[in-house]
């Protein structure tokens, strides 16, 4: 996946914020909301490898 259109989708969705929460629950750098982590077996959504793993 080209490393630019993932820096994109993190700043658009977090603004780099690992932490960041969404009103509706979308958790971490490219806000995985927490079903799609489960089902992708990501067991901390705010770690930024596992996130961006998960969200690519």
């Amino acid at each position: 996946m080209d490393s630019r259109l993932v820096q994109a989708v993190v700043e658009a969705e977090s603004a780099y914020s690992p932490c960041a929460v969404s009103p509706v629950g979308a958790m971490g750098l490219m806000q995985l909301m927490p079903s799609t982590a489960e089902s992708l077996q990501v067991s901390d959504p705010f770690d930024p490898s596992q996130n961006i793993t998960a969200g690519t």
